[in-house]
């Protein structure tokens, strides 16, 4: 994995990939949008959504996964796409080539074992950031190089995973009835102070890259975290509220933000907080922006609190739960939320 000597950032991250003025994280091409964000989240989250709401959204998320990643292939890829597929000893070094995208992403340590083309690919992993995600992950790369829908079985052996894509035609209908998010961005203005080699802001320098175990970590927090595009879990939600939102009277969104709020606060205690007026708390929130999480506008007081206005979320009910954890400290708090048009969230948060 090649490093800038400058600050440290991969190149894969620097080149094919644009922090914008809006507050989003982007392929080079702009089509497909990601985020920064805690690995462990990422898990929480999923994991207290389903015992809170008492549903079972794996099988969801997966497919949904897999033609989001099956997108940000053809992102990173580009032109060179349709020499891959026409060349099987190429696209087997593009299989390669993946493997290590997923370190620079800290996704997972991965390794492709066997390869197939057109019938399958055995992945062996660790430091994975969520089985089922990653599982999305490889399904999407088979649909990008070989153009084809695949199933996958992981099985665990002592520290590692072995994930086995077998191509199943069949699954082709079921991936064409879910279609990827479009939202138009509202204009930014963020200025990113960057590195005078890689032009990768400077903000991302605080990051470490363990490439031989495939993770990234903020060394700011030691926390470890990932790159992920997110329309997929856009989709995903999507899909979980149209087929599980009766339950909830229409409002899972709210459950959402909730249970976000919760997993976020578990990692707060490790933040040294600056003392600031009602209208400076919006600073607390400028990190949204170059982990790609949207663009935060303005703190304001109101009579028992704060209102927040956020725009470009990469998704309202994630980013309410996050701002409002970061606005509460670790007190006690009651918040609410709204969108207040395309591509604006305003969150009320009560002390």
């Amino acid at each position: 994995m090649k490093t800038c000597k400058s600050c440290g950032v991969p190149y894969f991250i620097s080149r094919y990939h644009n922090w914008t003025a809006d507050g989003r994280l982007t392929t080079r091409d702009g089509k497909q949008r990601l985020v920064i964000i805690e690995k462990t989240l990422i898990e929480r989250i999923f994991d207290e959504l389903e015992k809170e709401l008492s549903i079972n959204a794996r099988g969801i998320l997966r497919e949904a996964k897999a033609i989001d990643a099956r997108e940000y292939v053809r992102s990173v890829v580009g032109w060179r796409i349709n020499l891959l597929r026409a060349l099987p000893f190429l696209k087997k070094k593009g299989y390669y080539e993946l493997a290590e995208v997923c370190r620079a992403l800290g996704l997972a340590d991965a390794e492709i074992v066997k390869y197939q083309p057109s019938q399958y690919v055995w992945v062996s992993f660790s430091q994975c950031y969520n089985l089922e995600l990653f599982s999305g992950d490889v399904m999407g790369a088979f649909m990008a190089l070989d153009r084809k829908c695949g199933d996958v079985q992981v099985t665990r052996e002592g520290g590692k995973y072995n994930l086995i894509l077998k191509c199943q035609e069949d699954k082709k209908d079921i991936f064409e009835k879910m279609k990827l998010p479009q939202e138009k961005p509202r204009r930014g203005y963020i200025s990113y102070k960057r590195c005078g080699e890689c032009k990768a802001p400077i903000s991302v320098s605080f990051f470490h890259w363990d490439e031989q175990k495939g993770i990234v970590i903020d060394t700011r927090t030691g926390e470890p975290v990932i790159f992920v595009d997110v329309a997929g879990i856009n989709m995903a939600f999507e899909r979980t509220k149209r087929e599980y939102g009766q339950r909830f009277g229409g409002n899972i969104d709210k459950a959402i933000s909730v249970v976000t709020k919760k997993v976020v606060d578990t990692i707060l205690p490790q933040i040294q907080w600056k003392h600031r007026k009602p209208e400076e708390r919006v600073r607390d929130l400028f990190f949204l922006a170059f982990r790609g999480m949207g663009n935060p506008i303005f703190t304001v007081p109101m009579e028992s609190g704060l209102k927040v206005r956020v725009e470009n979320p990469f998704n309202y009910s994630f980013v309410a739960g996050i701002c409002a954890s970061f606005i509460a400290r670790n007190q006690r708090v009651t918040f609410d939320w709204k969108k207040s048009g395309e591509g604006a969230l305003e969150i009320e948060i009560n002390f």
